[in-house]
């Protein structure tokens, strides 16, 4: 999360005994100090402590705190428990149902889908005046039918720690004020210049009734996300009158805004949050678990890693979604976000849920496909044991109904159970399935199998994007001279699209070790009206760089989006990085202030992930030898059923 995300810390210390430490009271800090060899917990008010020592290590004391904990599930778990979470933020209502029934018919159906950004004024303003969806009820109900259809659970996004001074009934009297009588401040909205002040935990309740009664008679969810509730702690705060109220009350009013939520809306089905702190642990049933680096808290040259510290505690009572949402996961890195082996073995070590960006993608499909089964087995077994190998990179779980888990998060390989882990790969076998992102004859590849299926991922080339009508390409580029280029694009529209998509053009450089960013903004001719009617359009893209730019090899992404519900952008089939295409490279070089040179240099055709399979070279996963990725279906004998992972190009079998 954003903050702590437990109430209990421990360490292994070097004379071979570990200590767990942990507070009834949500702590305000972990605080190491290794010059003076102090570690502990800092909490406020009249707190109890709890302390387990060990010596078996930190986690063997997780194992035995989980047991006095009290820790309960709340009455949507049972149902949660298993299921992939499909997110997604904004995007077209009808476009998503139609990919929901996509995802369905790639047997996606033990899912929970997430709509963030559908609210009546847009993503994150005039909170909490949601109601009705922005964009029209009865688009949004195309999610909320294919939902039902096919067994997914349907969790619109909701929010009530903004409120905002234009929203129905705002005043300051249902506002958290600060110690020194200033309003408190949260969410400052860019796009709209828009600031929220907090509400007061006890003050939200007749709105969030509301809400959930207007919810309920005109799209009758079968879940509920409410942002932020788990991704803070729980707060001490003051009223307008100068009352203080600790951050019990908090935690208690935040866990009665679920418990309400459920009751109205939805009995015994999953309300969900952000992060995953552990504090509504009996309200709420599940939680994004957003991963950050450590860098994130100030922790500068230290080697820092996942470890499924949280899962050792809460499994069996709350469920944690995989890594949460992807960026945050992987820092803006592609390679580190959905369906990257790092997310896909973090997911698997804790026995977590999946979850993938959604509701319908070519890494959807893979996700669930080689995580499901196994960790719909994790999820209903006892978490009992975890270790490390030769490093903290290399971590063993073990489950109450026998599952077996190894991860290998770093160099060099790790050989397990005849199998050989490369980096961020991962071995599991539980009673029903066995699944692993392993290295078979020099080749990066995964499978996951059960009595009845057999997925087969050699890693090989695919063509990327969701399942859109639409789809780009770059017919060439040309350097102009003085720093100014020209790239020949082409859109094609196999069947109308919606109006109001507008270009965009993004011109990035690696101005730091934090990644890629947005350095200059190119032009284009491309009219996203054209798209309105079917056919295929050329444009041209124009990027300028200036003198006094960084210099070397720039990014050209482009692509649509709609200013006009909520700024969601399409994703096309084509040479696709996220929802951008990409545009090739442009390298400029400058000497003492001047541009003296530059080049257009065409990016390859396809997405390239972690040992990508580019030559094509069959796999021998035992069963099957292949160079593609599918699942095979064999319920009955004789009776095959191969279904290709989307975006395959031809491969053999």
């Amino acid at each position: 999360g954003f903050y702590l995300s437990t109430r209990h810390i421990g360490a292994d210390y070097a004379n071979g005994m570990s200590l767990l430490q942990a507070s009834d009271i949500y702590p305000d800090a972990a605080v190491c100090r290794p010059q003076d060899r102090v570690f502990s917990l800092e909490v406020p008010h009249d707190a109890s402590f709890l302390f387990i020592p060990s010596a078996a290590g930190a986690f063997a004391a997780a194992r035995h705190y989980r047991d006095v904990n009290g820790f309960k599930p709340a009455r949507g778990h049972a149902e949660l428990l298993g299921r992939m979470c499909l997110d997604q933020w904004g995007g077209d209502y009808e476009a998503a149902g139609r990919d929901l029934e996509r995802a369905a018919k790639y047997g996606l159906n033990h899912s929970i889908f997430v709509k963030h950004a559908w609210q009546r004024w847009g993503y994150d303003y005039r909170l909490p005046d949601i109601y009705p969806p922005r964009g029209g009820l009865e688009p949004f109900l195309a999610m909320r039918d294919a939902c039902r259809d096919n067994g997914i659970l349907f969790a619109p996004h909701d929010n009530y720690i903004d409120f905002y001074p234009d929203a129905t009934g705002f005043s300051y009297d249902h506002i958290v004020f600060n110690r020194d009588g200033r309003p408190q401040r949260a969410w400052f909205n860019k796009g709209r210049e828009a600031q929220s002040y907090r509400w007061l935990p006890h003050a939200f309740m007749p709105w969030l009734e509301q809400n959930m009664r207007l919810l309920r008679r005109g799209a009758e969810p079968t879940g509920l996300f409410i942002d932020v509730f788990t991704a803070m702690p729980p707060i001490d705060y003051y009223d307008r009158a100068g009352r203080f109220y600790t951050r019990e009350r908090t935690a208690r009013e935040w866990g009665r805004a679920f418990d309400r939520s459920r009751e109205i809306l939805c009995p015994g089905k999953p309300m969900l949050s952000e992060a995953g702190t552990d504090a509504l642990i009996g309200y709420l049933d599940g939680a994004q678990s957003d991963h950050y680096a450590a860098s994130r808290w100030g922790a500068r040259g230290v080697m820092d890693d996942r470890t499924p510290w949280h899962d050792m505690a809460s499994h069996g009572s709350f469920v944690l979604l995989a890594g949460g949402l992807g960026h945050r996961y992987g820092d803006g890195d592609e390679k580190h976000t959905y369906g990257s082996d790092d997310y896909l073995t973090n997911t698997v070590m804790g026995g977590r849920n999946p979850m993938c960006d959604g509701p319908f993608s070519r890494r959807a499909v893979m996700t669930y496909w080689l995580l499901h089964d196994l960790c719909d087995d994790l999820a209903l077994a006892s978490f009992e044991t975890h270790a490390f190998g030769a490093s903290v990179r290399q971590q063993h779980t073990t489950f109450g109904d026998g599952s077996r888990v190894w991860v290998n998060r770093g160099e060099p390989a790790w050989e397990v159970e005849g199998h050989r882990l490369p980096e961020y790969g991962f071995y599991a076998k539980s009673p029903q399935a066995e699944a692993g992102i392993v290295e078979i004859g020099g080749q990066r590849a995964a499978f996951a199998s059960t009595k009845d299926t057999f997925f087969a991922d050699a890693r090989p080339p695919f063509r990327s994007g969701q399942h859109r009508p639409a789809s780009t390409r770059v017919l060439g580029g040309e350097y102009l001279g003085d720093g100014k280029f020209r790239i020949r694009i082409e859109w094609r529209a196999s069947a109308p699209l919606e109006s109001g998509l507008r270009p965009f053009v993004h011109i990035c450089h690696p101005k730091d070790t934090s990644g890629e960013r947005i350095v200059h903004h190119g032009g284009t001719t491309m009219d996203g009206e054209w798209l309105t009617q079917a056919g295929t359009y050329e444009a041209e893209i124009t990027a300028a760089i200036p003198a006094d730019s960084f210099g070397g090899v720039y990014t050209v992404r482009y692509g649509l989006y709609n200013p006009g519900k909520g700024g969601y952008r399409i994703t096309p089939a084509g040479n696709i990085e996220g929802t951008r295409a990409r545009g090739g490279q442009l390298r400029v070089d400058i000497a003492e202030g001047k541009i003296v040179g530059g080049e257009y240099l065409p990016e390859g055709e396809w997405d390239h992930l972690t040992g990508l399979n580019t030559e094509g070279i069959p796999v021998a996963f035992g069963p099957v030898v292949t160079n593609g990725a599918f699942r095979l279906h064999h319920a009955a004998k004789g009776d095959w059923l191969l279904v290709p992972l989307p975006g395959s190009i031809a491969f053999q079998a």
